[in-house]
């Protein structure tokens, strides 16, 4: 399944054969009095900008809060990726033409629900705990392993030639 899909669908026929130009659908209904967050998606062709605002004077993080106040905000991103990004762009409603790129994609944020945006965290936290338990039991058996062999080194007796 791609990234996108995850949270996208519009008409499944299209998606399986990457035709995404009728657009996108959250699979969550967003409900911004509940806590809607933005993920950041890197790699993707962005969205037609029919449904889309221009402003140039915005940072990100201004960019962010504008859309989150506005429940019909969908998606945000740097209009300009040149030298830190210059301008954003907002999309409301549907996304039509979304789609990933193998190269030369664009980053963008695109609104999801509460529950969405937990199910993410709780899978990025479980990863953390899965990694962190591997090194440290790698980390106890290397210890393990060289306190042995130093252990059988000084009971070998030494030969006297």
């Amino acid at each position: 399944m791609r990234v996108y899909e995850r949270i996208c669908t519009k008409v499944q026929q299209e998606w399986n054969t990457m035709d995404w130009s009728n657009g996108c659908i959250q699979k969550t209904p967003l409900d911004c009095r509940k806590g809607d967050g933005f993920v950041k998606y890197s790699g993707f062709k962005l969205p037609d900008t029919r449904n889309s605002w221009f402003n140039e004077s915005m940072n990100l993080k201004e960019c962010e809060a504008m859309c989150l106040r506005n429940c019909s905000c969908t998606a945000y991103t740097n209009s300009d990726i040149r030298g830190g990004g210059r301008g954003r762009l907002l999309w409301f409603g549907g996304l039509i033409d979304v789609r990933e790129l193998n190269e030369n994609g664009q980053d963008f944020y695109t609104r999801m629900a509460a529950s969405e945006l937990d199910a993410i965290l709780k899978g990025k936290k479980r990863r953390w705990v899965i990694v962190g338990t591997v090194s440290i039991v790698g980390m106890l058996l290397l210890s393990l392993v060289l306190t042995l062999y130093v252990l059988k080194k000084k009971k070998k007796p030494k030969r006297k030639g």
